[in-house]
């Protein structure tokens, strides 16, 4: 998926306005095939600067994926850009929706504003990075082996959770 991103995002931004505006020609072009497939993708962090490179018209070779995924490095890469492309809008904001959805499906903390809902309490504004995350890089080789490390430690509770169950 990313590899593929990466290759429309360059051919968009060297061909120019020109194979912009045929890729995104109809309702059924290329960015709404993008909006479709990248939407389930949305929690791989390197997806999102080649994303933001179609959007403001930089090449995909001029940015080091090595970086850490932090708002800074995203300011650094794109900061002094303007938008070019905006037809890639609606692929950022599928993905920014489907993440939300899941991060809201999936929330399990009993201190999050959601279980407060309806109590009358405002919830206290805490904007600091929590002590328990962890950086996320944008290089996929190094996402996809965090992931295969988180896996195996989740597979791992769930069969001990199981053993534990069964006896």
């Amino acid at each position: 998926m990313v590899h593929g991103t990466k290759i429309l995002a360059r051919l968009i931004v060297v061909h120019g306005s020109s194979y912009a505006t045929k890729f995104a020609a109809a309702k059924t072009g290329g960015f709404a095939i993008m909006r479709y497939r990248l939407r389930r993708w949305w929690d791989i962090p390197t997806l999102w600067p080649i994303c933001f490179s179609i959007l403001f018209a930089r090449d995909v070779a001029d940015i080091d994926f090595e970086r850490s995924f932090e708002l800074f490095s995203l300011l650094e890469t794109f900061g002094s850009c303007k938008v070019v492309y905006p037809g890639v809008l609606p692929v950022i904001m599928s993905m920014l929706q489907h993440g939300m959805k899941d991060v809201l499906r999936h929330q399990d903390d009993p201190d999050s504003p959601l279980s407060d809902k309806g109590n009358g309490k405002a919830p206290e504004s805490n904007l600091g990075v929590p002590p328990s995350s962890r950086r996320r890089s944008m290089s996929l080789t190094k996402e996809l082996e965090s992931r295969r490390k988180w896996f195996m430690r989740y597979y791992l509770a769930n069969i001990q959770l199981t053993l534990f169950r069964s006896t």
